[in-house]
C-alpha cells in the first residue's frame, strides 16, 4: 500500500474555463464535428450516508472518462478512469483505476492511499474492513481482508473466484491448491474468521447463488474431466452460515431423478435460494445426445404445429427445455415444478407457490404472447389447480405480492388478488377508478393496466396506478381510497423506488411486487401535461404530496442518501447541459454540484418550444420544435422532420452532438449546423396507420411553415423502424418534402404480414393485428387495407429523393423490405440510394458504421435542402 500526501484540489477535469481577459467579451462561434469530442455524458453515481458527498462520473466517447467526489459546499477530488467507486460511512471513499489501481480517500483527512494489482473489491457491511482480491505471482489471485489503516488481518492465497453475498458481510470463494479444490467462506462480522464447506480433487465448482438475507448460499459441482461423460450429472451443495451445515443432493443417489438428465449450469433456470433458505431452486436437463448425420434433415412445417418450425425444433416439444424443480435440502425431498405439459413457472413472492403454464396451449394463434391456461402450484403439498383459464400472456400482467400471500391480475379493466391461503378471487376495484387501463400502442385491442407497484408493507393494501394518480386499495376490496390529486394538476404522479425492498423482483417468470410504507414517505416522480414540466414530490398520509422540485425542465435520475432526507437528482433542458443537484425532502434548497459541459457557452446554441397543431379529425396535438443555433429572425431555414409515434417528452432532453449514433440521427447536429427540427406526436386511426401518419406529420409541419421560420421548399422527412415505415408511406402521399431518410422501415404489409419474426421465432401476424402497424384484422379480412397501406404499392407517386438504410442481419424489419422499396423506386426511375450494412441488425453498432451512416444522413440534407455539393458516394457508379 502507498500513502500519498494530497490536499483537496479542484481537479475539474476539461472542466476548467479560461478566464477572458478584462473587458473582453468571448465570441460566440459555430459548432463543428471536430469539437463533438469536448462534450461528456454526466453520470450521477453515488450519494454517501449523511448526504455530505456525491460521486459523479463524466464519460466521453474517447473513453478519456473521470469520476469525481465532491463536498456539499465543498471541494472536488478527480479520478481519471476511475470506476466502481464506493463510499464507507461517511468517512472514505474507494474507487479502481487503471493498472488495477485501488485508491482509498480519506474523506476527513484528505490522505489518498493505493493498492496495486486490486482486481476487485468490497467494504464489509460493518464498514470496517476493506476486502480485496489481488493479483500475484503467477497471477494467482489472494483474497486480503484489511482495516482501514492498511493492516493486513487475513490473507488467503490460490483463490480461484470470490462471490460475496448481498451485504458484503461474508464471501464464499474457491481456492485451487494443484492438488485439491476448496469451497470456503469467509465471514466478516465483529471478527474474520473462515470455514471450509467442501474439499474434492476435482475442479468445477461454479454457480454460486447467495440467500437475500446473506445467511446462506448454494453452488454446483460438475467435475471438469467428466463433462463429456452422460454419467455427469453434477451435484448441488447449499451452506448455511448460522449452524455451519452443509447439505448435498446428488441426483445418483436419488431414485427417482430423471433419467439420462442432469442439473443444468445455465442461467436459463438460475441456481436460487427461497427467501427463507429452506429451498433451492435449480433446472434439469435432459442429455442431448448429438447426432452425426451427413446430410440436413428436410424441414417439416405444417400449419397444425403449436409453433413454426424454428421454435418447434429448438423446443423439441419441451424436451429441450430445462425443467425448474425445487429441492428441500433438510428432507432431502425435491420434484420437478415443470414438465412438458405445463413448461413455465412463475413463482411467488416467498418461493412457496408456482404458477405454472404452456405458452403454447392455444396455438396457433395470431399474438405475440399468446393468451394460456395457468395453473396454481403448491409446492409443499404438489396440488396443482386451475386458476385463470385463456389469459393473457403478456408481461406485468400477472404480479405477485412480495410476502407471497396473493396473486394479482388485470382483467377487463379492474384488478383482481387471488388469495392463495383462501383459494378465493376478489374484483378489488370494481369499476370505482375510472382509468384503470390504455390501449396498447392507442389500439383498440390488447388494453394495459398503467400499473401495480406493489403492496402496504403489511400486505393488507394494494397500490395502483391511473392515468394521473397513485390509489390504495385494501386487499378485500372494501376500501378504495386515491392517495395523490394529480388529475385536478394535470400532473402524472408514480413512486420513484428507493430501496430494494421497493423494487420489482422477477422469480424465475413471475414478477413480484414492491413494498411500501404508507405511514411513511413516498417519494414521488412528477410529469406534467405534455411533458412541459417534471420533477419530484414527497407524499405523507396527513399531507399528501408536496413538492420537492417541479420545473419546466427535464428532471431525473434520483438517488436517496441512507439518511432518508437528503436526495441527488439530474436537471437538464434541450439548451442547458445536465447539472447534477443535491437537495432534500422537506428543506427544498437546491445546490448545484456540477454543471456538465460547460463548454457549450462558447457555441452558438438553439432552443426547443412546443407547437400546437390540429389533424383532419380535430384532435389537438402536441409537437417539439428545435431552433436552430444563432436564429435569426430576418432568416428562413431548413428544417428536418423526425417521426416515430409521440416524440413530445423530448422538449427537455439534452442531447450531445455525436458522430456515433446507431440509427445515424442526433437533433443537435442538425441545430448547430443550422436547421430547425420537428418532433410532431401522431395518433392513428386503426386500419389507416400510414394515413394517420401522413395526416399528423403534414398537419405539423404546415403549423410550422405557418410561422414563417423555414423554407418551405426545403424540408427533409426522417424515421427508423416504425418512422421508417412512415416516412416511406409519407412520400407517397405528398411533395411536401424535399429528402427523405427512411432507416429498416418496413415497405410491403403483405410480405411483412407474411413473414416471420426471427427474435421472436413467430410469424409476424401479431404485428399488424395487435401491435404498432394497427390494422386491428387479418390480411384475409382486410385485404384491401393491407394494400392501401403499403408504400411500396404506391411507389409511382413518389417524387421525393429517398436515402434508405438497413442492417443486412436486421431481425426486427427484414431487409427484404428495403430491397423491395429500393427496387421499386428504381424499376420507376425514382432517385433513392441504399444503404445496406454487413453484419448489423436494426440499429448500428459498429463505431465505424455509426460515424458513416451519420455523415451520410447529414450529408443528403445538406445537398438537398442547404444546396451544398453532392458527396462521392452520391454519384451514380460510385464504387468503394
Amino acid at each position: 500500500m502507498r500513502t500519498i500526501q494530497c490536499p483537496f484540489s479542484f481537479f475539474l477535469f476539461l472542466l476548467v474555463v479560461a478566464c477572458p481577459v478584462m473587458g473582453q467579451v468571448k465570441q460566440k462561434r459555430h459548432l463543428t464535428s471536430q469539437e463533438y469530442h469536448l462534450w461528456s455524458e454526466l453520470q450521477p453515481d453515488k450519494i454517501s450516508s449523511n448526504g455530505n458527498w456525491v460521486s459523479y462520473a463524466l464519460r466521453y466517447e474517447s473513453g478519456e472518462d473521470t469520476l469525481f467526489v465532491k463536498k456539499r459546499n465543498g471541494k472536488t477530488v478527480s479520478f481519471p478512469k476511475g470506476k466502481n467507486g464506493n463510499f464507507s460511512n461517511d468517512s472514505w471513499f474507494v474507487c479502481q483505476q487503471p493498472n488495477n489501481t485501488l485508491n482509498i480517500l480519506n474523506l476527513k483527512t484528505a490522505l489518498q492511499q493505493t493498492i496495486s494489482e486490486v482486481t476487485d473489491y468490497k467494504i464489509a457491511a460493518n464498514g470496517n474492513y476493506l476486502i480485496v482480491l489481488k493479483t500475484g505471482v503467477n497471477n494467482k489471485l489472494s483474497l486480503v481482508a484489511q482495516d482501514w489503516k492498511g493492516q493486513e488481518l487475513k490473507s488467503i492465497e490460490n483463490v480461484k473466484a470470490w462471490y460475496p453475498n448481498p451485504q458484503n458481510s461474508a464471501i464464499a470463494y474457491v481456492t485451487d491448491s494443484g492438488k485439491q479444490h476448496t469451497v470456503e467462506v469467509l465471514q466478516i462480522e465483529k471478527r474474520i474468521q473462515t470455514h471450509t464447506v467442501v474439499v474434492d480433487t476435482s475442479a468445477g465448482f461454479h454457480n454460486f447463488a447467495w440467500q437475500s438475507n446473506g445467511e446462506a448460499f448454494c453452488f454446483l459441482h460438475h467435475p471438469l474431466e467428466g463433462l463429456q461423460e452422460q454419467n455427469n450429472k453434477g451435484k448441488l451443495f447449499t451452506f448455511r452460515s448460522k449452524d455451519k451445515r452443509t447439505f448435498v443432493f446428488d441426483p445418483k443417489a436419488q431414485q427417482d431423478f430423471p433419467e439420462e438428465s442432469t442439473i443444468s449450469d445455465s442461467d436459463y433456470n438460475p441456481l436460487s435460494l427461497s427467501e427463507d433458505g429452506e429451498r433451492i431452486f435449480f433446472g434439469v436437463k435432459k442429455v442431448q445426445i448429438t447426432k452425426n448425420t451427413a446430410q440436413t434433415a428436410v424441414q417439416v412445417w405444417n400449419t397444425e404445429d403449436k409453433s413454426i418450425y424454428p421454435l418447434k425444433k429448438q423446443i423439441s416439444g419441451w424436451d429441450k427445455v430445462e425443467k425448474l424443480t425445487v429441492w428441500y435440502p433438510k428432507s432431502n425431498r425435491f420434484f420437478q415444478i415443470a414438465d412438458n405439459a405445463l413448461p413455465q413457472v412463475a413463482l411467488n413472492g416467498n418461493q412457496t407457490y408456482a404458477i405454472v403454464s404452456n405458452q403454447e396451449t392455444y396455438e396457433p394463434q395470431e399474438k405475440r404472447e399468446a393468451d394460456r391456461d395457468f395453473y396454481g402450484l403448491d409446492l409443499q403439498t404438489g396440488t396443482k389447480k386451475l386458476l385463470l383459464k385463456k389469459y393473457s400472456g403478456a408481461n406485468q400482467m400477472i404480479l405477485m405480492s412480495p410476502k407471497g400471500k396473493y396473486i394479482t391480475y388485470f382483467k377487463e379493466s379492474d384488478w383482481f388478488i387471488y388469495d392463495i391461503k383462501k383459494d378465493k378471487h376478489t374484483n378489488i376495484t370494481q369499476n370505482r377508478i375510472a382509468e384503470l387501463s390504455k390501449p396498447d400502442f392507442e389500439m383498440s385491442t390488447d388494453w394495459v393496466p398503467y400499473g401495480n407497484p406493489g403492496f402496504t408493507t403489511d400486505e393488507k393494501s394494494l397500490l395502483l396506478y391511473d392515468k394521473y394518480d397513485i390509489w390504495e386499495v385494501s386487499v378485500d376490496g372494501s376500501f378504495c381510497t386515491r392517495l395523490t390529486r394529480g388529475k385536478e394538476k394535470e400532473i402524472t404522479f408514480r413512486i420513484s423506488m428507493q430501496s430494494a425492498i421497493q423494487k420489482p423482483d422477477v422469480k424465475y417468470q413471475g414478477n413480484s411486487t414492491g413494498l411500501f410504507d404508507s405511514k411513511g414517505i413516498l417519494l414521488l416522480e412528477a410529469t406534467g401535461k405534455d411533458h412541459v414540466a417534471s420533477g419530484y414530490y414527497y407524499w405523507q398520509r396527513s399531507q399528501g404530496e408536496k413538492p420537492i422540485v417541479y420545473k419546466e425542465m427535464r428532471i431525473s435520475r434520483l438517488q436517496l442518501a441512507d439518511n432518508k432526507q437528503d436526495l441527488m437528482y439530474v436537471e437538464e433542458n434541450f439548451d442547458v447541459p445536465p447539472r447534477l443537484v443535491i437537495s432534500s425532502i422537506k428543506n427544498q434548497k437546491q445546490q448545484d454540484i456540477v454543471n456538465s459541459n460547460p463548454q457549450q457557452q462558447n457555441y452558438f446554441w438553439g432552443k426547443s418550444i412546443q407547437i400546437k397543431y390540429t389533424n383532419a379529425s380535430g384532435v389537438q396535438l402536441t409537437g417539439v420544435l428545435f431552433y436552430p443555433a444563432n436564429y435569426s429572425p430576418d432568416k428562413k431555414y431548413p428544417m428536418v422532420v423526425h417521426i416515430y409515434q409521440k416524440q413530445s417528452r423530448e422538449l427537455h432532453k439534452y442531447v450531445n452532438p455525436s458522430l456515433h449514433n446507431n440509427e445515424g440521427w442526433n437533433h443537435t447536429n442538425f441545430t448547430t449546423k443550422g436547421y430547425f427540427v420537428l418532433y410532431p406526436d401522431i395518433v392513428y386511426e386503426l386500419g389507416n396507420t400510414g394515413a394517420s401518419a401522413t395526416d399528423c406529420t403534414t398537419a405539423a409541419t404546415q403549423a410550422v411553415i405557418d410561422m414563417g421560420v423555414i423554407s418551405q421548399d426545403k424540408i427533409g422527412l426522417i424515421g427508423h423502424s416504425f418512422g421508417g415505415f412512415e416516412t416511406n408511406f409519407i412520400i407517397t402521399q405528398t411533395d411536401m418534402f424535399a429528402a427523405a431518410v427512411s432507416g429498416a422501415g418496413l415497405s410491403d404489409f403483405v410480405s411483412a404480414y407474411l413473414g416471420v419474426s426471427w427474435n421472436y421465432s413467430k410469424p409476424d401476424f401479431w404485428r399488424f393485428e395487435y401491435h404498432q402497424f394497427r390494422m386491428g384484422k387479418s390480411l384475409f379480412e382486410d385485404t384491401e387495407g393491407y394494400l392501401r397501406n403499403s408504400p411500396v404499392l404506391q411507389a409511382a407517386n413518389v417524387n421525393t429523393p429517398l436515402l434508405t438504410w438497413t442492417g443486412e442481419m436486421d431481425l426486427q424489419i427484414n431487409a427484404k423490405q428495403s430491397y423491395e422499396f429500393y427496387l421499386a423506386l428504381r424499376r420507376l426511375k425514382k432517385k433513392s440510394i441504399m444503404l445496406v450494412y454487413p453484419g448489423e441488425e436494426h440499429a448500428l453498432s459498429e463505431s465505424t458504421n455509426t460515424e458513416d451512416l451519420t455523415n451520410k444522413i447529414e450529408s443528403w440534407f445538406d445537398y438537398y435542402l442547404k444546396g451544398k455539393e453532392s458527396s462521392s458516394w452520391m454519384i451514380p457508379n460510385y464504387y468503394d
